[in-house]
């Protein structure tokens, strides 16, 4: 299974969708990943927070920066995605508009795919 994972401003876990290997090669296909600005180009770190204070471990992961430009570019991809898919059967529309909801808001700053 893989996921679209969605963090806020200061690395706090917003949320994630999973997904399967079928779906992620639909959105490669409509060609999610040429817009510009989705390819991973930052680096977040994230603190898994044990019982033990002295035990917490950091760890960095590659993810995207929803920027203003990014994000428009992103809903208008889902958008049109919602849209086409709506005239047919299709299990892909409930996970095309909770990613679009996280993606419309704005206190999700960071996207790691195929987590």
């Amino acid at each position: 299974m893989l996921s679209i994972t969605f963090y806020s401003k200061n690395s706090q876990y917003m949320g994630s969708i999973d997904y399967t290997l079928d779906f992620a090669e639909w959105l490669l296909e409509r060609g999610l990943y040429r817009i510009e600005g989705v390819r991973a180009c930052e680096t977040l770190v994230l603190t898994e927070e044990e019982e033990d204070e002295d035990d917490d471990e950091s760890y960095e992961i590659e993810v995207v920066l929803l920027t203003s430009a990014t994000r428009k570019k992103l809903l208008k991809f889902f958008e049109v995605a919602i849209i086409q898919e709506s005239s047919k059967p299709s299990w892909k529309i409930g996970l095309l508009r909770s990613i679009n909801e996280f993606i419309e808001n704005e206190e999700c700053q960071y996207m790691d795919y195929f987590a």
